[in-house]
């Protein structure tokens, strides 16, 4: 079956629509707050590690931490569109499956006047507080979907669907979607499976070099390139290198995998220099 993403503002009733698609195809809905929770699940044991380092937070510390999250919580997304028959309510869902074809990408969005009335009557909340929430909230999706991964969130390309709810209700954007996941379910091929099975291997490999305590390679990206993965990036050494490398292999169960890697070169100090012109 085909795999429904939706990236939504706050408010604009994108939480609703995606159960309304579950209920109407039998699919599951999977929130964000189960994404979360399956995400915390899996980075039990580095989370542990991680807070028994103790001490002060350093900048690796902070990077780790980031990064990880992230890579983990990318991993858990790409291993539900892999179940198919999956309604995925996560900002980066739709980033992650640009290149699959049998995903359909959908942004449910409105008005901003209209989603704060609509927070500010569902939760009833002052008005000042909700045009807030919506505020923030818009800051952080705007914030996630430019610096996680790279893409305008304006961008008519980034998504298959749009729809504005302050002009459409939700019986009609949920049959307009489930429509659209018919014809993307023509698109669900054998060649289109090994794909999307390639993305989630390479979201696992990259959680598992980033939450390794052994590795520091912010520069870490792994892509998919015809059948096999290739991982880039910058690593401190040579040791370095080859222990990323045979993690990879390990990580990535039988897909083949090449590398792109480059090391830092040490830089000479003026205390170095003076040494050797005194020698």
């Amino acid at each position: 079956m085909a795999i429904l993403a939706i990236t939504k503002s706050y408010g604009s009733g994108g939480n609703e629509i995606g159960r309304s698609v579950a209920r109407l195809l039998g699919y599951e809905y999977v929130s964000l707050r189960k994404i979360l929770k399956e995400t915390r699940k899996a980075g039990g044991a580095w989370e542990r590690c991680s807070s028994e380092c103790g001490g002060e937070a350093t900048y690796p510390d902070i990077w780790w931490s980031f990064t990880g999250f992230m890579t983990l919580a990318q991993s858990v997304i790409m291993n539900y569109a892999e179940q198919d028959n999956k309604v995925i309510m996560a900002r980066g869902a739709s980033a992650l499956l640009r290149d699959i074809p049998h995903a359909l990408r959908v942004r449910i969005t409105a008005p901003v006047e209209y989603r704060v009335q609509e927070v500010m009557r569902k939760e009833d909340i002052p008005l000042e507080t909700a045009r807030l929430i919506v505020k923030e909230a818009d800051r952080a999706i705007h914030g996630t979907m430019s610096r996680i991964y790279g893409e305008d969130w304006n961008d008519p390309d980034a998504f298959d669907l749009k729809f504005d709810t302050s002009e459409m209700s939700i019986a009609a954007v949920a049959e307009a979607i489930e429509n659209a996941l018919g014809e993307k379910e023509k698109l669900n091929t054998e060649e289109a499976k090994r794909l999307l099975h390639l993305h989630a291997v390479a979201a696992a490999v990259k959680a598992g070099i980033a939450t390794n305590p052994g590795f520091l390679i912010p520069t870490l990206e792994v892509d998919v390139e015809k059948n096999a993965l290739t991982l880039r990036g910058l690593v401190h050494s040579i040791g370095e290198q080859n222990e990323i490398e045979k993690e990879a292999a390990k990580l990535a169960s039988g897909v083949p995998v090449t590398f792109d890697f480059h090391r830092r070169e040490a830089r000479e100090t003026p205390d170095d220099a003076d040494s050797e012109q005194q020698s």
